[in-house]
């Protein structure tokens, strides 16, 4: 008898053939999953609005195209790993891309919660400090890593994706989460403020391109920014896998998540002028969703069987991590609403 796949996405044989699948949203197998895709697809949406009005007000072609490059990022990143890795699998949402491999709510989560890291850190004006490229590109790095902790940690909870957990690429394991996936949105976010940074808001604006060579721009961002993640993780997927030195790659992956929190809290001296509304929406109201799942799931605590997961074999995620996070995410919002407040008396 065929053993069945771990992942309920990959038993859908129909779903398999196809390039894109619709399911009922409420026939999902948990009620999250199509409130996390409302949400998602709200973020980017609302991402999308900001690049459009800065373009229209202002003339301002970097953020339009920089939205897309995080689309583009996203595609290129899903696709390449479906095809190589292959360790994990997400669940089945309402809209389904690529054999039942990537939901459309994963394509838009890349601009809904890059976007708003890189305008976040583009506003603190981090890039005129001295090293002010790389500082920016760390601070980026930490702060899409705090937004992202929550969701990595509680997302197979709800079978929103599981991990192949015997596949040594994601070893060592911290509570339910791989440490390679702390590492790999790190390097993702420093990767796509650097090559965004020098593409699209430098050389894009200097040379005064238009829509047409800005495109291909974001294009080649998506592609390059994914080059120098790899380049970035090399060290620890070397350590991990070539020597299976894995306490030693998950403690490098832990030394660049702590170098990166401690420039992001010294450098990031200067805050936005005034709130933008639209970039600070979806932040606010995405770390309100997760804050409101781990009060749901609070009980799990007191439930899990000491390797991470629950009674019914569910993953826990670690709460430790993930609510400083979400504190770390939206202090930036809280200080910058303060001070326009100041200001304004």
């Amino acid at each position: 008898m065929e053993e069945l796949h771990v992942s309920y996405a990959m038993e859908n044989a129909e779903a398999l053939e196809s390039l894109i699948w619709f399911n009922n949203p409420a026939l999902l197998n948990h009620w999250t999953l199509p409130v996390l895709e409302c949400i998602v697809i709200t973020g980017a949406l609302l991402g999308l609005v900001h690049a459009l009005r800065c373009w229209r007000r202002e003339g301002q072609l970097a953020n339009l195209y920089t939205w897309l490059a995080c689309v583009f990022y996203g595609i290129f990143i899903e696709i390449i790993t479906y095809n190589t890795v292959d360790n994990f699998w997400h669940g089945e949402f309402s809209v389904m891309l690529y054999h039942n491999r990537l939901p459309l709510y994963i394509m838009l989560l890349y601009p809904a919660l890059i976007y708003t890291t890189l305008i976040t850190v583009n506003s603190l004006q981090l890039n005129k400090l001295r090293c002010g490229r790389i500082v920016e590109a760390l601070s980026a790095g930490f702060f899409i890593q705090m937004l992202y902790a929550p969701f990595d940690n509680i997302g197979p909870r709800f079978d929103w994706w599981v991990w192949d957990l015997p596949n040594v690429s994601l070893w060592p394991f911290w509570s339910s989460v791989p440490s390679t996936s702390y590492g790999w949105i790190l390097a993702t976010g420093v990767s796509m403020c650097l090559v965004s940074r020098w593409l699209l808001w430098d050389l894009g604006p200097r040379k005064n391109f238009g829509h047409g060579k800005m495109l291909l721009l974001a294009i080649g961002v998506g592609l390059l920014a994914n080059l120098v993640m790899v380049l970035l993780l090399l060290p620890s997927t070397i350590l991990s896998q070539g020597f299976q030195l894995y306490f030693q790659a998950a403690s490098l992956i832990a030394l660049c998540m702590l170098t990166a929190g401690w420039v992001y809290l010294l450098a990031a001296k200067t805050y936005p002028p005034k709130p933008e509304p639209l970039v600070m929406a979806f932040p606010l109201l995405w770390c309100t969703w997760h804050l409101v799942l781990y009060a749901y799931t609070y009980a799990d605590l007191f439930s899990t069987q000491g390797n991470g997961l629950t009674m019914d074999g569910m993953p826990v995620g670690n709460f430790l991590i993930a609510v400083p996070a979400i504190a770390i995410s939206i202090q930036l919002y809280i200080f910058s609403w303060i001070k326009n407040r100041e200001d304004q008396h």
